[in-house]
């Protein structure tokens, strides 16, 4: 076994032993955990136009309408129950870099709604999974498509990561006629 080295190959057995443990520690950009947090925009009743209608096994009526730029028409948590009403809040994520795209669960908490002349059991939690951009606002709230599933009562939005919620806004429907303030 010869134990003679040059310098110059000593020097760079040195250099790669030192950065060994700065490889090991560090890990590839593509399994750094991030750690989304949301931030609500604003909340309360939208003017909403469906641009599709697209499925939605976890919900009511099996399907969700994608929406064209709603706009917040009364900030509010005071929701009539008027069908055609739509409601929810318009939220931006936060902790991931801007432009990231993140999937993520809508969910919506109901006092139960049924639909008529259906044997399905009342339902109070309807959900769906959608697609946000960071830094970029994104609207998530429920139109009461049918008369029926206008139920007054407490209504809840959240938005979930995996196992985190990452935020919640309460409303309550109530029985009106005219928007309350």
């Amino acid at each position: 076994m010869n134990n003679h080295c040059p310098d110059s190959l000593r020097q760079l057995a040195v250099l790669l032993l030192s950065l060994l443990p700065l490889a090991v520690q560090s890990e590839p950009v593509s399994q750094v955990e991030w750690r989304p947090a949301a931030r609500i925009i604003d909340f309360g009743i939208y003017l909403t136009s469906v641009d599709e209608r697209v499925p939605a096994p976890d919900t009511t009526t099996g399907e969700i309408s994608l929406l064209r730029e709603p706009t917040l028409v009364q900030n509010t948590t005071r929701i009539p129950a008027i069908p055609k009403t739509s409601f929810g809040l318009r939220y931006q994520l936060d902790g991931i870099p801007v432009g990231e795209a993140l999937a993520v669960t809508d969910v919506v908490i109901t006092p139960g709604i049924h639909e008529p002349g259906s044997d399905n059991a009342p339902a109070y939690r309807q959900s769906w999974r959608d697609v946000v951009v960071a830094g970029k606002p994104r609207y998530t709230g429920y139109t009461f498509d049918y008369a029926w599933e206008a139920v007054p009562g407490p209504w809840r939005i959240e938005i979930w990561y995996g196992d985190s919620m990452l935020l919640a806004q309460d409303f309550q429907v109530v029985k009106s006629h005219r928007l309350q303030r």
